[in-house]
């Protein structure tokens, strides 16, 4: 059996021909002055920035941070029936809307586990 046809000793055989040179830079010692190709499932893509769907969570956001607000003064000066309108606007905007920007924010800044596909929305327009 040639070692073409295993992926694993291929691998390996590419591996063999990776090393550090002096300036502690990887270069690649073959034929050819670049690296062997990687698999498509094994390449690295940069994502898009999801401008739309973030553009959306801020609006969610403001609108809970507006409405919020108006409910406490309206319930303050006139009783929970006329604040319980606002309240529940405010909660609709705020709680995905915050929520989606901590998610934002936590991909922006490379924290494990967090990436922008997790948000709805946001997979069409990353991979689009």
């Amino acid at each position: 059996m040639a070692s073409e046809s295993l992926p694993f000793i291929s691998f390996i055989h590419s591996f063999e021909q990776l090393y550090m040179n002096g300036d502690s830079q990887l270069s690649y010692r073959g034929s050819g002055s670049s690296p062997p190709l990687l698999y498509e499932s094994q390449r690295q893509t940069k994502t898009k920035f999801p401008v739309k769907t973030l553009l959306l969570c801020l609006v969610l956001t403001t609108i809970g941070a507006v409405f919020i607000p108006i409910g406490v003064w309206q319930l303050k000066a006139h009783g929970l029936s006329e604040a319980l309108p606002f309240f529940i606007l405010g909660s609709l905007g705020a709680l995905p809307g915050f929520f989606h920007l901590f998610i934002f924010v936590k991909a922006y800044l490379g924290h494990k586990g967090y990436t922008y596909e997790q948000i709805p929305g946001a997979y069409d327009e990353v991979h689009s």
